[in-house]
């Protein structure tokens, strides 16, 4: 009974080990999500808006502080302009890689009324292998940019 009973504490503690993910506190991920979209010159330089989907991550970045050329709206709201005028749109998600570094790429979409229908249409499509749009690094206690592919001085 003693002996199975170790082994299945070592088979457990096993399974812990593998295949564990790097977890970070939400209020760092969104951080960095804050520090990736405030770098993006190329919009925040852009004429007009670039929207955001008041999804999960849009709720709680648009209580943060996000260059004013970005906007959220819900999904209602977006398709209401979009009625009226061909809207672009991002969506962000992030990749961990390690405990230092986190990874965080965009999505361009173009939303606009087609024959009647909402039509949501991604303008960039990524390649095969994977390049991170942008790469933030932990430094000491500091999350830096590396990478950025949108600025090139970064390199």
């Amino acid at each position: 009974m003693k002996s199975t009973l170790k082994i299945l504490i070592f088979l457990f503690s096993l399974y812990q080990g593998f295949g564990q993910e790097f977890q970070f506190e939400q209020k760092l991920i969104d951080s960095i999500y804050v520090k990736a979209l405030n770098n993006r010159f190329d919009l925040i330089l852009s004429d007009g808006w670039t929207y955001i989907e008041l999804n999960g991550l849009g709720k709680r970045l648009s209580k943060l502080n996000v260059s004013n050329r970005f906007k959220f709206l819900s999904k209602n709201e977006l398709n209401k302009i979009a009625k009226k005028e061909k809207i672009y749109m991002i969506e962000t998600y992030h990749k961990i890689i390690n405990e230092n570094t986190i990874d965080i790429n965009f999505k361009f979409f173009s939303l606009s009324l087609i024959d009647g229908v909402i039509s949501k249409n991604q303008i960039t499509d990524k390649p095969k292998t994977y390049n991170p749009d942008m790469r933030f690094i932990k430094e000491e206690s500091n999350w830096n940019i590396k990478i950025n592919v949108f600025i090139s001085f970064y390199d």
